[in-house]
């Protein structure tokens, strides 16, 4: 991926899901809960941080995340 589609792909990431921060390292794609979950999302398997080889297997692990918080909050998705 070159430079310019990485940006691509963090700016896009970084207007669809607020909530979170991106980056990339060498080891991949990282995002990072803006507010760390609660006690009881933890629990429920909401993470802080999430770590995927590509940004569209991130955005899928960030769905999955976001499933469960609004699956806590009563909201359907």
């Amino acid at each position: 991926m070159t430079p310019e589609e990485e940006a691509l792909h963090l700016n896009v990431l970084d207007q669809t899901f607020p909530a979170w921060r991106f980056t990339v390292l060498n080891d991949g794609w990282w995002a990072t809960k803006v507010d760390p979950p609660t006690e009881k999302e933890k629990a429920l398997g909401v993470y802080a941080q999430i770590r995927r080889d590509h940004p569209h297997a991130l955005v899928s692990a960030i769905a999955e995340q976001q499933g469960i918080i609004s699956a806590r909050r009563g909201i359907s998705v």
